[in-house]
C-alpha cells in the first residue's frame, strides 16, 4: 500500500496456516481492501497533523496573548 505521495505504509497479506486455492472473486477484493486502507491511515494521519497543528496555533495564541 501506498499514499498519494508514493510512501510505502504497508502491504496486504491473505495468509493462512492451511492451501486454500485462489478464489478470483477474492482476488479482486484485495486491491480495494488495500484502497481503503490506504484512505483509513491517510485520514489517520491527516488527523494527527491537525491536532499537532492546533495545539501549536493555541499555544501560539496563548503566547502573543
Amino acid at each position: 500500500m501506498r499514499s498519494k505521495t508514493g510512501k510505502l505504509l504497508g502491504t496486504v497479506c491473505a495468509a493462512s496456516s492451511r492451501q486454500i486455492p485462489a478464489q478470483p472473486d477474492v482476488e479482486a477484493l484485495l486491491p480495494v481492501l488495500s484502497e481503503l486502507l490506504t484512505y483509513a491511515l491517510e485520514r489517520e494521519r491527516l488527523i494527527d497533523e491537525l491536532t499537532e497543528r492546533n495545539a501549536n496555533s493555541t499555544l501560539l495564541a496563548r503566547v502573543f496573548d
